[in-house]
Parts: structure tokens; C-alpha cells; sequence
């Protein structure tokens, strides 16, 4: 997934960005709460944009064939299985034989 993307862009923009930023004008320049209010909003925008840029410019086919082949296991017997969508909606798992005889097929 993307979680560590996310776990950096919150380090950088909340931790190295926000927090002294927030300090300086809420302590050090005697801004107070009214201050940290409005110095909050930054760090949250930079996260924002920076979220929304690093979205847009993943490759969600390459990223979800990952997932696919990231999901493919092997059971205690060595056939591969996946956690798969059926015709009805219903999540199942199980073997590519078996799945194949319900019609359900790997993609």
C-alpha cells in the first residue's frame, strides 16, 4: 500500500514543519491560541497537496497488478490460492481449480 507515504508526509509537514512552526508563533512571539489556529492550517494544506500529487501520479494499473500478484499465496498443500471476488459480490478464497469450477477465474 501507500501508508508509507503517508507516514512520511505526516513526519515532514506535522513534525519538522508544524511543530516548530507553531511553537515560534504561539510561544516564542507571544501569538497564543489565535496564533495556533492559524499556523495549524499550513502544515495540513502542504499535507493535502502533497497527498493529492503523489496520488495523481501513481500508476493504480501497475499498482493494483502489484496487489494482485501480492495476494497470490500458496496453501499447505502448495496450490496457489488468492482471495477473490465472485459473480455475486461475496469474497472467496480457494484454490484456482475450485474457483474455476464455479466459474470464477483469476484475472
Amino acid at each position: 500500500g501507500m501508508q508509507w507515504t503517508l507516514a512520511c508526509v505526516n513526519l515532514i509537514w506535522l513534525w519538522v514543519f508544524g511543530l516548530p512552526t507553531l511553537y515560534y508563533f504561539t510561544i516564542v512571539r507571544g501569538g497564543g491560541l489565535e496564533a495556533a489556529w492559524t499556523c495549524i492550517n499550513i502544515p495540513y494544506a502542504g499535507m493535502d497537496l502533497t497527498l493529492l500529487i503523489a496520488f495523481a501520479n501513481v500508476n493504480w494499473e501497475k499498482f493494483a497488478e502489484d496487489l494482485r500478484v501480492k495476494n497470490l499465496t500458496n496453501d499447505s498443500n502448495g496450490k496457489q490460492t488468492a482471495l477473490l471476488n465472485d459473480a455475486h459480490g461475496a469474497f472467496q478464497y480457494g484454490t484456482n481449480s475450485a474457483n474455476e469450477e464455479r466459474g470464477i477465474h483469476l484475472v
